[in-house]
């Protein structure tokens, strides 16, 4: 979806994920978001409904450890999700 969108630096925590199955090239490569934008958005996706088993690909964004943000992403990893990131900062 916005694999080659280089300018997409936005939030998704309020997308509709509820049938999501596969992300897996979504941000892939040459994505810059912010750490801000990837928490809202991992924070805002494990609170809202969504299925389990979810694939998805941040690219080389970072998340903030040690808060909700990594909270929300250990929890849906607990759901069966497989989230690639370049980790957290």
């Amino acid at each position: 979806l916005f694999q080659y969108g280089a300018l997409w630096n936005q939030s998704l925590a309020a997308w509709d994920i509820s049938s999501l199955t596969t992300a897996t090239y979504m941000w892939e490569s040459n994505v810059a978001l912010s750490v801000a934008n990837l928490d809202a958005t991992l924070i805002g996706w494990e609170a809202g409904t969504h299925t389990s088993s979810v694939s998805v690909h941040f690219g080389y964004n970072k998340y903030t450890g040690g808060g909700a943000a990594e909270a929300a992403h250990d929890a849906l990893v607990t759901e069966g999700w497989t989230i690639q990131s370049d980790g957290t900062v």
